[in-house]
């Protein structure tokens, strides 16, 4: 689909195909997760990824949860 826009308008760029691993491409790219993902992979230990969920507002932390449950089911 994206060539044939391309012919009728080629000021349209055309990006290459990019491939990810299965992990990163089952996340969600939004902006927030990537910083919620790079906060957890950086940080050195349960008990600092804990105190910096905890930060959170409520309903944030609601809805990482609810991430981090359907992840574990895909898990099972």
């Amino acid at each position: 689909m994206l060539i044939l826009l391309y012919l009728i308008d080629d000021s349209i760029p055309v990006l290459p195909v990019q491939y990810s691993s299965s992990k990163k491409r089952n996340m969600i790219e939004t902006d927030e997760n990537k910083v919620l993902y790079d906060l957890i992979v950086t940080t050195k230990g349960i008990r600092e990824i804990v105190i910096n969920l905890l930060k959170f507002p409520p309903k944030k932390r609601k809805a990482i949860a609810d991430m981090i449950e359907a992840l574990s089911e895909e898990d099972e």
